[in-house]
C-alpha cells in the first residue's frame, strides 16, 4: 500500500511553506521531508523550523506532515509513537553504545505516521518501518504539538517500567545518556 496524495492548497503556514519551495501535493511533501537531513532542529515545538533549517528528526518530520495533512483537512493520516526495541540491527550506528552499556537493546520512541493502517516512516529516504515493525511494543496516535514534552513523558515513563520490570539498576538518566549518545550517533 502506497499513502495517499492528494493536492496542496494554500490553507496554512507549512503548506503555504511548501507550495513557496515548489511542493505541490502531499506525495512531494513526503519526500521533500524524507530527504531532509536527520539533524535536530533549534526548536521542536515550531514545525516550521523543518523548512527554515532544512532538516529534523522522525518526531518533527512526521508531526509536520501530520500537520500539513491536517491543514488540508485530511484526518485519515495519523502521527504515532510508537516504542520499539532499538538495537544494532534495525538501527544501524548505535551498536557500540548498547554493547557499551551491556544493553541487548534500548526501548526508544520513534514518530512515524499511519494510513488505513499501514504504517509509513518518512525519516530518511531509506527508512523502512518494515525493519522496525516486529520490535515494536507499544504504539499511541498524537496530535503533531505532542512531539515535545509529551512524546518525552511518554517515552521516559516507558522506560521507568523497563527499568523495573528488566531488574536493571542503572537510573533512568544513565539509560537517558546512552540514548542521547546512541541519537548522536545517528545524526553524523
Amino acid at each position: 500500500m502506497r499513502m495517499t496524495s492528494f493536492p496542496l492548497d494554500p490553507l496554512g503556514p507549512l503548506s503555504e511553506g511548501l507550495l513557496q519551495r515548489g511542493v505541490h501535493n502531499f506525495s512531494e511533501a513526503v519526500n521533500f521531508v524524507r530527504h531532509l537531513p536527520y539533524r535536530r532542529t533549534s526548536d521542536k515545538e515550531r514545525l516550521m523550523t523543518v523548512l527554515e533549517e532544512n532538516c529534523g528528526t522522525c518526531s518533527i518530520k512526521h508531526a509536520f506532515l501530520k500537520q500539513v495533512a491536517t491543514e488540508q483537512d485530511r484526518d485519515d493520516i495519523e502521527l504515532v509513537i510508537g516504542i520499539y526495541q532499538m538495537n544494532q540491527d534495525n538501527t544501524p550506528g548505535i551498536g557500540n553504545h548498547l554493547v557499551t552499556s551491556g544493553l541487548p537493546y534500548l526501548p526508544e520512541a520513534h514518530c512515524y505516521l499511519r494510513y488505513q493502517g499501514q504504517r509509513f516512516d518518512y525519516t530518511l529516504p531509506e527508512s523502512d518501518i518494515a525493519r522496525l515493525a516486529s520490535a515494536i511494543v507499544e504504539e499511541k496516535t498524537i496530535e503533531a504539538h505532542q512531539i515535545g514534552a509529551f512524546k518525552v513523558t511518554f517515552h521516559q515513563n516507558y522506560l521507568r517500567r523497563w527499568l523495573t520490570a528488566e531488574g536493571l539498576t542503572m537510573s533512568l538518566e544513565q539509560l537517558w545518556q546512552i540514548r542521547e549518545q546512541c541519537i548522536a550517533s545517528l545524526s553524523k
